[in-house]
C-alpha cells in the first residue's frame, strides 16, 4: 500500500513548462536564434534540473563564454522575475488538484522540485496549495538528494513511497532511492517517451488505479 507520495511540480501538477520555457527565451532573447533553440532543447531535456546548471550549461557549452557566479545569480534572479508570475497562474495538470483534494489527509504528500527552494515555497503559497503537503523542498541540494533524503526519513517503508516525475532526473532519483517511478508524459516534456520498463500516463487522472488507492 502507497503511504507516500513524492511529486515533482512543473509538468506534473502544475502546467508550467511553458511558462519555464518562455522565461528561457527571454533570458537569451539577445542571443542567435539557433543558439536559443539549442538553450530551450537542453532546458526541455532536462526537467529535473535546477535553472542554474541549464544556464551553465549554456554559457559553457552553447555561447562558450566565461560566466562568473554573481552573474550566474543575477540570471537566476532574472528567470525568476521573467516566469514565476506565469507560472502562478498556470493551469493545473488534469485529474491533478482532484487527487491532492482526495488524499492529502490519508497519504503523506511531499513536492521535491529543481525549482530553487524559496522561489517554490512562495510559489505554493501563492497558488494556495500549501495545504496538500507535508513537505515542499527545493533546490539546492540537487533533485537525486532531495529524493534521497525524503525516503531515508520517511516513517514508511520503500516499497510504500512513490514518485512521480516528468524528467528522468525524476526518474534516476526514484530509482536510485529505491522507491517506484510513475512518469507523466507531456507535449512539452517528452524526455520519458523513450524510458522502458516505467510506467507511463498522460495526466493525473489514472494515478489513482495505477497506485492502487
Amino acid at each position: 500500500m502507497i503511504r507516500m507520495i513524492i511529486f515533482d511540480f512543473d509538468g506534473v501538477l502544475v502546467e508550467s513548462i511553458d511558462a519555464k520555457t518562455r522565461g528561457f527565451v527571454k533570458l537569451f532573447e539577445n542571443e542567435e536564434p539557433q543558439i536559443v533553440k539549442r538553450i530551450v532543447e537542453y532546458h526541455l531535456e532536462n526537467g529535473g534540473l535546477s535553472r542554474y546548471e541549464k544556464i551553465r550549461y549554456a554559457y559553457e557549452h552553447f555561447l562558450h563564454r566565461p560566466l562568473p557566479e554573481e552573474r550566474l545569480r543575477e540570471l537566476g534572479l532574472e528567470f525568476s522575475r521573467l516566469s514565476m508570475p506565469d507560472v502562478v497562474k498556470a493551469p493545473w495538470v488534469k485529474g491533478a488538484k482532484e487527487f491532492l483534494e482526495e488524499f492529502h489527509a490519508a497519504i503523506d504528500l511531499y513536492v521535491a522540485t529543481g525549482t530553487p527552494h524559496e522561489e517554490i515555497i512562495q510559489t505554493i503559497a501563492r497558488r494556495k496549495m500549501g495545504h496538500f503537503f507535508k513537505d515542499v523542498i527545493g533546490t539546492p541540494p540537487a533533485k537525486e538528494e532531495i529524493i534521497r533524503n525524503l525516503v531515508q526519513n520517511a516513517d514508511c517503508g520503500r516499497d510504500e513511497i512513490a514518485m512521480v516525475g516528468d524528467s528522468p532526473q525524476d526518474m534516476a532519483g526514484a530509482v536510485a532511492a529505491g522507491i517506484r517511478f510513475v512518469g507523466r508524459v507531456h507535449r512539452s516534456s517528452t524526455s520519458l517517451e523513450r524510458e522502458k520498463g516505467i510506467t507511463k500516463i498522460p495526466d493525473l487522472l489514472p494515478l489513482r488505479d495505477i497506485l492502487r488507492l
